[in-house]
């Protein structure tokens, strides 16, 4: 009986530790929390019109500084604040919105190697630093959020 009790308890530690190291694999529920937590003050805080000036850092097709204007959770305007260039209708695809960089970041928690995220007091990431692969070169990826106003901006 003494083995069978010995037998049936390593099974169950066994079985805890299995069910309890699962969790190591997944992403770090305090930076889910957190990222839960910012974006239902994001939300409280616009009702998807806004602009802000955007730092891209990336090896892709549009990186650099933005002036972006949402209106509706669209990208309707971005300018390079380097250039003072409009992006074009076709490239505003690669534009982020708030909302965008929020699905960015579920995304990184899940899958990436390494991801650091600061929130302003709105909810809305103010620095977003992802390097997907560890050992890959030119996949990381920089974002900046900074003087973002609800409502339509007026341009010069």
């Amino acid at each position: 009986m003494s083995k069978l009790f010995s037998s049936h308890r390593i099974f169950v530690l066994a079985l805890i530790f299995l069910i309890g190291g699962c969790e190591i694999v997944g992403p770090d529920r305090s930076e889910m929390d957190a990222l839960s937590d910012a974006r239902a003050e994001w939300n409280n805080y616009q009702d998807g019109t806004y602009s802000f000036l955007l730092n891209r850092g990336c090896f892709c097709i549009v990186a650099g500084p933005f002036f972006v204007q949402v209106i509706d959770t669209d990208v309707v305007t971005a300018i390079s604040t380097h250039s003072n260039e409009v992006v074009r209708p076709e490239d505003l695809q690669y534009i982020e919105t708030v909302d965008d960089v929020f699905d960015m970041i579920e995304d990184a928690l899940e899958n990436a190697d390494e991801i650091e995220v600061e929130y302003s007091e709105f909810g809305y990431p103010t620095s977003v630093d992802i390097d997907w692969i560890k050992q890959a070169v030119d996949d990381e990826m920089f974002i900046t959020i900074s003087e973002l106003q609800p409502g339509i901006a007026i341009i010069d």
